[in-house]
C-alpha cells in the first residue's frame, strides 16, 4: 500500500512540474523559419529573397520574418507569436521594426505580430485586412505559398509607403542622476530658500527702518534748532550787560570790518590725452570641410537572417482558416 501510494504522489508531483514548466518557444533562424514544412525548397527562397528586399529597400532595414510550427502546443496563438517574436529578437533595437507571420499548421490559425513602432504603419486593422482577405482565401485551398507571398507582397508595400518612412529610433533609457548633478541641484535649491527669505524677512526689516528715518531726522533738527536758540540768546545776554558796564562812552567808534569772500576758482587742468587706439583686424581663418552623406547603415545580416533586438508590444492580428 505504501509502495502504491508513493508512486501516486511521484506521478502527481511530475505532472505538476510538467504543467508548471516554461513551454519551449521556437527561435527564427532565418526570414523564413518553416518548421511545419509547408514550403517548397524553390518557394522557400523566393520568400526568402523577397523579405531580404523589404530590409534593404526600407529606410529603416524594417525586418519582417515568417515562421510555421505543426502545433502551438495548447498555447494560445497570441501569447505564443508573442514569446516566438521576442525569443527570436526581430526587427532593430531602439527602432522595433520587426514583423512575425506565424502559421500554425495544426490549430489552423494564422497571426501577423507587429512590434511598437510600427504598429501605426501597420495597424491591427490593416493587419486583419491581410489575414481576411488574402490569407485565409488562399490556406483554405492548401495554397500557403500563395498567401503568404501575397500577405508578404502586402506589406512591404504598407513599409515602403511615406506613411511607413522614416522611422526615428526610440529614445535611450534615461540612466539616474550623477553625483554632479545632484550637488548643482542642491546648490540651486539652497540658494532660492536663501533668496525667499531673504525677500520676506530682509525687506520687511529695511521698510521699517525707512519708516523710523523720518522720525530721527525730526529729532535731529529739533535739538540742532533748540542749541541755536540757546546760543542767540546767550549772545543777546552778553550784550547787554556789556552796555550797562560802558554807561559814560558817548562816542564809540565802530569800525565794520566786511570780511571780503574771495572764491577762488580752482585753476582746472585739461589733459587732451589723444588715445589712438590701432585697431587690429584679423581675418578668420576660414576652413570648409565637406561632410559627406554616410548611407544608411546596412541590414542587419544581409541575406542572413539576425535579430537586432527589436521590442514587441502585443499590436497585430489573428485568425484561422
Amino acid at each position: 500500500m505504501r509502495i502504491i501510494a508513493s508512486l501516486f504522489a511521484a506521478s502527481v508531483l511530475m505532472l505538476a512540474a510538467t504543467a508548471n514548466a516554461e513551454p519551449d518557444y521556437p527561435k527564427a533562424t532565418g526570414y523564413v523559419t518553416d518548421n511545419a514544412s509547408i514550403f517548397k525548397s524553390d518557394q522557400h527562397q523566393m520568400l526568402h529573397d523577397k523579405l531580404v528586399a523589404i530590409e534593404r529597400d526600407t529606410k529603416s532595414h524594417d525586418q519582417v520574418v515568417v515562421l510555421t510550427t505543426p502545433s502551438l502546443g495548447g498555447q494560445d496563438i497570441k501569447t505564443y507569436s508573442y514569446e516566438v517574436a521576442k525569443k527570436s529578437e526581430i526587427g532593430q533595437k531602439r527602432l522595433d521594426n520587426g514583423i512575425l507571420i506565424l502559421i500554425a499548421l495544426k490549430e489552423h490559425k494564422m497571426r501577423i505580430e507587429v512590434g511598437r513602432r510600427l504598429e501605426p504603419v501597420l495597424t491591427d486593422a490593416a493587419s486583419l485586412e491581410i489575414i481576411d482577405t488574402i490569407m485565409k482565401p488562399a490556406f483554405r485551398k492548401g495554397d500557403f505559398y500563395g498567401g503568404t507571398d501575397a500577405a508578404i507582397e502586402e506589406i512591404g508595400k504598407t513599409l515602403r509607403s511615406p506613411e511607413g518612412q522614416p522611422m526615428a529610433p526610440l529614445a535611450a533609457p534615461q540612466e539616474g542622476l550623477s553625483g554632479w548633478a545632484i550637488f548643482f541641484i542642491a546648490v540651486g535649491i539652497f540658494v532660492v530658500v536663501g533668496l525667499v527669505f531673504w525677500f520676506i524677512f530682509g525687506r520687511n526689516r529695511e521698510e521699517e527702518e525707512e519708516e523710523d528715518l523720518p522720525l530721527r531726522s525730526y529729532e535731529s533738527r529739533r535739538e540742532d534748532d533748540d542749541a541755536v536758540m540757546t546760543g542767540a540768546a546767550a549772545g543777546m545776554l552778553g550784550e547787554e550787560l556789556r552796555e550797562r558796564h560802558q554807561p559814560h562812552h558817548h562816542a564809540r567808534g565802530e569800525t565794520h570790518n566786511n570780511p571780503t569772500r574771495i572764491s577762488e576758482e580752482p585753476t582746472r587742468t585739461r589733459h587732451d590725452d589723444d588715445d589712438t587706439s590701432s585697431v587690429t583686424s584679423s581675418s578668420p581663418s576660414s576652413s570648409s570641410s565637406d561632410d559627406d552623406d554616410s548611407p544608411s547603415s546596412s541590414p542587419s545580416g544581409g541575406d542572413v537572417f539576425s535579430g537586432g533586438g527589436g521590442t514587441f508590444g502585443g499590436g497585430g492580428a489573428d485568425g484561422s482558416w
